[in-house]
């Protein structure tokens, strides 16, 4: 199982996101584009034949007083579907922490634990973006951040790869009106059968007015079409996307922005997956060669809090499938024991999501989300100890002590 964090505020296991595509590597860096930035961050690392890797390093802004990112420029050897330049909650860097590293896995105190959101990210070779007048991303003088590459290197020899970061930077605080941030939704939930097409998809609500900049899907080799729809206030879901895309590995760009959304709005989006010549099964996770994955993510202004960013609280509609809640809560019953997520609706913690569960979520109808994860939470909350295990305990707690979520999830119809 990999460790994805889904409810929990401390959003450890980052490097969940964005994987890296099955694109053929070369060896010579990309030609430098846009102006010399204040800011440079640089990595070089090795790829070896046939191999695929996570790799990190952590990295400073420069001392001297706060400071605002805005604009950016990145340049790395093809072969890589995306670079991540993270936050931190560091105020230093950790004995040896500015070498390179692995950083596959997330949480249990990794390097990944220390990630606490993004700065900056690209899925193309080389690129830039500048904000708007007045936006940019405030850094603290010698803040910490940590720089991520996934490479895949499908070819018989080794490629050395090279990557550079650039921020273009400003001390004003007075030229800056907005604070930008980057929405981060992440579908822990997918279910590639061998031999099928299948889909995958999500939704969150937004809590506050945001102005959206840019959007970036992401999916894997099995994916071959996306969709994002905006689903208004006190309105019927849209029957027309505003944003999609066939190329998982090069998704199209966004024209709409900037555009302005009020609270409420709900951004739902899907993954489309064709297996039908597939042996294996793929679920959500990291790697490109073995996993899936569903994300949309997007620059945005003003600014919210992280949780919202990473859509902690609001998220709903996992399912694709015709499954009630009734039907899917009893089908993760029967997922093994310990299978179920830990943390789950918690303030802190991570979770486990095993194939089983990602499988009946999945098969669950959309309007199954609110209630089931309403039961959840509250069973969570107050029959852990009865639940940790096999047995009719779990039910008759559940019962006892969550009779308003157990009705409503019983009593909820698809529709």
């Amino acid at each position: 199982m990999k460790r994805i964090s889904l409810f929990a505020e401390n959003l450890k296991p980052i490097s969940l996101l964005l994987a890296a595509a099955l694109a053929q590597a070369c060896s010579s860096p990309p030609a430098s584009t846009g102006p010399t930035p204040s800011v440079e961050f640089k990595m070089d690392v090795t790829v070896p034949a046939g191999g695929e890797l996570h790799d990190c390093k952590f990295v400073t802004m420069p001392a001297g007083g706060d400071q605002y990112v805005i604009a950016a420029q990145h340049m790395y050897t093809p072969g890589s579907h995306h670079l991540l330049l993270f936050r931190t909650d560091l105020s230093t860097i950790p004995a040896g922490g500015d070498q390179i590293q692995d950083c596959y896995e997330g949480g249990g105190g990794t390097i990944m634990s220390h990630v606490r959101g993004v700065v900056y990210g690209s899925q193309v070779p080389q690129g830039s973006f500048t904000m708007p007048a007045g936006v940019g991303f405030k850094m603290q003088s010698e803040e910490v951040l940590l720089l991520q590459v996934h490479y895949l290197n499908a070819q018989p020899n080794a490629v050395d790869a090279h990557v550079t970061v650039g921020l273009e930077t400003i001390t004003d605080a007075g030229k800056i009106q907005n604070l930008a941030g980057v929405l981060f939704y992440y579908d822990p939930f997918i279910d590639v059968p061998p031999a099928s097409m299948a889909k995958a998809g999500a939704r969150c609500t937004l809590p506050k007015d945001i102005t959206l900049q840019t959007v970036f899907p992401h999916y894997h080799a099995r994916g071959y079409g996306y969709q994002a729809y905006l689903d208004l206030p006190s309105q019927p879901p849209s029957a027309m996307p505003f944003y999609t895309s066939t190329d998982w590995e090069h998704p199209a760009k966004w024209d709409g922005g900037p555009l302005a959304l009020a609270a409420g709005t709900k951004i739902r989006f899907y993954c489309d997956y064709d297996n039908t010549t597939g042996s294996a099964e793929y679920f959500q996770g990291q790697s490109a060669a073995t996993n899936e994955m569903c994300m949309f993510t997007g620059m945005y202004y003003p600014a919210m809090d992280q949780a919202s960013e990473y859509c902690i609280s609001n998220f709903d509609q996992f399912g694709v499938g015709a499954a009630t809640c009734a039907a899917t809560s009893s089908c993760i019953q029967s997922c093994p024991p310990g299978s179920a997520p830990t943390g789950l609706g918690s303030a802190s913690g991570s979770a486990d999501v095993s194939p089983c569960w990602q499988k009946c979520l999945v098969a669950s109808c959309p309007a199954a989300s609110t209630p089931l994860f309403a039961q959840l939470t509250c069973i969570g909350t107050n029959c852990s100890a009865e639940c940790s295990g096999s047995g009719s305990s779990c039910t008759a707690c559940a019962i006892q002590k969550c009779p308003n979520e157990v009705t409503a999830c019983q009593n909820a119809a698809c529709n």
